[in-house]
């Protein structure tokens, strides 16, 4: 029985111990945000800017330049695309299938540097002025986008369209966003929680 004593903190399994993970290439980068994709890849974001993680390295996504200092705000998996928010109101995709090419990869002898697939989507509305701090795809097809300070938007027949409080929105600052098997798209804000 005192051994059964001695050895019984070593059976705390139950509880989970977290542990710093130090990376070179990180290079000390505040991470904000992180998702796991379809095929597996972890994907980090924040004040440091975006990288897929593939179990062994972190690789750095090259950005454009108008958005390599950039905070990366919220990432999002939808049809084979990683979108990714910024907190310039910037939003971007990635498609996640395509052969991964870090801005850290040497340029071939004679050759350009390999350019990352990283594409800016700007609509012909142009992109919010505020924070995104969400995405979500509804039963038809709505493709929405919240933010901390305009709301809600939504992109759907090749048109970007913005709802606020005038719409029946709790408040304009999001925090999060989802869109549930029902077709409804969840917000939940400082107001409360909107539902549409």
């Amino acid at each position: 029985i005192l051994l059964l004593f001695l050895f019984l903190p070593a059976a705390r399994a139950q509880t989970p111990w977290f542990r710093p993970k130090s990376v070179k290439e990180l290079d000390g980068a505040q991470m904000s945000v992180v998702l796991q994709d379809h095929l597996g890849w972890m994907w980090f974001g924040g004040k440091g800017g975006l990288f897929r993680y593939d179990g062994l390295t972190f690789l750095p996504v090259g950005l454009p330049d108008s958005l390599s200092r950039d905070e990366v705000t919220t990432l999002y998996e939808d049809n084979g695309k990683l979108w990714v928010g910024f907190n310039s109101g910037a939003i971007g995709f990635l498609p996640i299938n395509t052969a991964f090419l870090s801005n850290n990869r040497p340029a071939p002898e004679g050759g350009q540097p390999p350019v990352t697939p990283f594409q800016r989507w700007i609509p012909d509305e142009g992109n919010p002025a505020a924070p995104v701090t969400g995405f979500c795809t509804d039963r038809s097809g709505g493709f929405w986008i919240a933010t901390y300070g305009e709301g809600l938007y939504c992109w759907k027949n090749d048109r970007l369209y913005q709802f606020d409080a005038t719409d029946g929105l709790a408040g304009a600052d999001i925090y999060d966003l989802a869109c549930d098997g029902q077709g409804n798209v969840w917000a939940a804000t400082d107001a409360g929680i909107s539902i549409c």
